[in-house]
């Protein structure tokens, strides 16, 4: 296979790093990591550390293409959700953008006392948005309930390594894992593992009502219209200069586009690639274009046939013209076979030379010889611009080569549900890959997951085993190994056939400044101002 040159995939990490602060102008991600001085200052300080001279409004009204499915960390798991979540709720630990460590967040600092203990030393003095304490119980309760098969979570599986998790003291939390496990902290960076209130999350839905302890707390929710926000006064760290953040649902790209040239609205990540020129040209409005983590796939029912068959995901492999279909991206997207690619930790370089190269006779005769042809079969996207263009370009090579497809698409959440179910035969989706590419590969594809987020109903007893050694192997060296072996699989067996990895786009009012893009394509506005 065609795969992307050292030199290119090097530049493109390099680039990465580089451009995830400078680009966005700095803010939240590096601050909320580290240790606040804003602790012990006064509300005059606080005050004075956020004020913005400007006569503009510190609101910021925010396009969004899909509606958020719920409002609560440990019941969803889904890009869409996870774009207001992350303004609402806080973690234990962080990532660091710039350095791509994990750092202390609402932990004060960790230590491990041996190879299955942790120690979580809490900050003190935070409040949740309804005035509950963040303490150890919070945290207990929290962990507690995402892996309660009762809440049925669809990313508990990124607590699997949890034993045990014991309430030391007030501000102290001692974990213990069944094993040594490399994935501890890295999870517990994850969206989903936020910590929520436990008070609310007995006496109200968190779904509809959310309560963290992040920089913005929750107004109100108008179904099919808006999220609204509002500055928590009385936030642990720097105070944002935003009184207002509202989250508007736009289902047309066109639409959100028009919006933005009209300032209507203020930011929008851009979900149509041939809408960037359009963007680029307006005067008042800047973009900002990075490399990202998140990858656009085609994939199948295992569970039905012929999709059961490797040689016939290998046909359908060898029909899709990835190539030209990036080329309609204009930049906006790059190749790479596999579920993760370089922005995406446990990415190796060595899987770019994986997969099948597009052979559209190759696969006709796959097709003729094996019969399948005869099946009527339908493919599965939702009606939005990226995932129905997605369907419309494997529609018309899968037709090239004699296979019966129909498409059928439908709003975000049916989708989701019905995938998950297993009502379907082929379909179109994405990942964020905002962990790493071991989780990524467990979340998507082993036997565990299905029933949650193993949309392919995909269970292979040896892919099972690598995923399983790799996560409870700590060596750097044979875990990768382990890793690439299940990656390798995913990709010759083809348990998906990756269309593209995203060039992230966000577009926004040039009053706007300091906004944090994150390699996932979502942001944050903690750190943000109109000016």
């Amino acid at each position: 296979m065609r795969g992307m040159s050292r030199k290119f995939i090097l530049g493109l990490v390099l680039f990465l790093s580089m451009v995830l602060i400078a680009a966005c102008g700095g803010g939240g991600g590096e601050d909320e990591a580290s240790s606040t001085e804003s602790e012990g200052q006064t509300e005059e300080e606080k005050e004075e550390s956020t004020e913005v001279e400007s006569d503009l409004p510190q609101e910021v009204r925010v396009a969004v293409t899909t509606e958020a499915l719920g409002l609560s960390p440990t019941e969803t798991w889904d890009g869409a959700s996870a774009t207001v979540l992350i303004q609402l709720y806080e973690t234990l630990v962080a990532r660091d953008p710039e350095s791509g460590e994990i750092v202390p967040f609402l932990a004060e600092s960790f230590e491990t006392v041996d190879d299955t203990t942790w120690i979580f030393n809490l900050r003190e003095g935070i409040n949740f948005h309804d005035g509950t304490p963040f303490n150890a119980e919070a945290v207990k309760y929290t962990f507690e309930k995402l892996v309660d098969p009762e809440t049925a979570a669809p990313a508990a599986h990124i607590l699997s390594f949890m034993k045990e998790i014991e309430v030391e003291d007030e501000y102290t939390i001692k974990l213990t894992t069944h094993e040594p496990s490399p994935n501890v902290l890295p999870m517990l960076a994850s969206e989903s593992a936020a910590i929520i209130s436990p008070e609310a999350d007995q006496s109200q839905n968190l779904m509809q009502e959310p309560v963290g302890t992040g920089p913005f707390k929750f107004v109100e929710w108008i179904q099919g219209d808006r999220i609204v926000l509002e500055k928590n006064e009385d936030y642990w760290g720097d105070v944002t200069a935003i009184e207002s953040l509202t989250f508007i649902t736009v289902p047309d790209s066109n639409t959100a586009v028009s919006m933005l040239e009209a300032k209507e609205i203020d930011l929008y990540d851009l979900a149509e690639p041939a809408l960037v020129p359009r963007v680029e040209a307006m005067i008042d409005v800047d973009t900002i274009l990075q490399p990202g983590s998140p990858a656009y796939y085609f994939s199948f029912n295992t569970q039905k046939e012929p999709m059961n068959e490797v040689e016939f995901r290998k046909a359908v492999a060898m029909a899709i013209d990835v190539d030209s279909f990036i080329d309609t991206l204009d930049g906006t997207g790059f190749k790479s076979p596999g579920m993760f690619g370089p922005a995406v930790l446990d990415y190796d370089e060595v899987s770019e030379g994986w997969g099948y190269d597009y052979d559209p006779d190759a696969a006709r005769q796959i097709v003729e010889e094996n019969g399948y042809g005869d099946y009527e079969l339908t493919i599965f996207s939702t009606d939005q611009g990226g995932y129905k263009r997605q369907a419309e370009v494997a529609h018309a090579n899968l037709t090239e080569i004699g296979l019966n497809v129909t498409m059928e698409q439908m709003e975000w959440g049916t989708l989701l549900e019905r995938t998950t179910d297993g009502d379907h035969d082929m379909f179109v989706l994405g990942s964020s890959n905002s962990m790493t590419g071991l989780e990524t590969m467990y979340g998507y594809f082993h036997t565990d997951s299905i029933g949650a987020n193993n949309r392919t109903q995909h269970s292979n007893e040896e892919f099972d085993k690598l995923v399983d050694e790799a996560r409870r192997t700590v060596d750097d060296e044979a875990r990768q190994a382990l890793i690439n072996e299940a990656h390798e699989m995913l990709v010759e067996e083809v348990f998906m056939v990756n269309m593209y990895h995203s060039v992230n786009m966000l577009a926004h009012d040039k009053t706007l400044h300091d906004v944090t893009l994150l390699p996932t394509g979502r942001f944050l506005l903690k750190d943000a101002y109109r000016k």
